[in-house]
């Protein structure tokens, strides 16, 4: 794994609890769809050798979003489980 993708792992830390709230909610099955679609694309493009520049930066570009979206979706959760413990 590369700097590059290590570091943008490591910049999300997600508490268990904040994942397990936010996979059981209405969100849950877009946040599998997310995963899924990220998944495909990045596979494709390790392994399709072929893709062109422009191919390869819509890819990316695509993938940000759902990393965007993914991150989102689970903060509406971690925000949640701190307005619960102080309210």
């Amino acid at each position: 794994m590369d700097k590059l993708r290590k570091g943008r792992w490591l910049k999300m830390r997600i508490k268990k609890r904040t994942l397990w709230m936010a996979v059981n909610s209405v969100y849950g099955e877009r946040l599998l769809q997310i995963a899924q679609e990220h998944s495909r694309l990045s596979c494709d493009l390790e392994v399709n050798k072929y893709l062109s520049d422009q191919d390869k930066m819509i890819y990316t570009f695509h993938m940000k979003e759902l990393r965007k979206e993914r991150e989102m979706i689970i903060k509406q959760f971690d925000s949640e489980k701190e307005h619960s413990v102080l309210g």
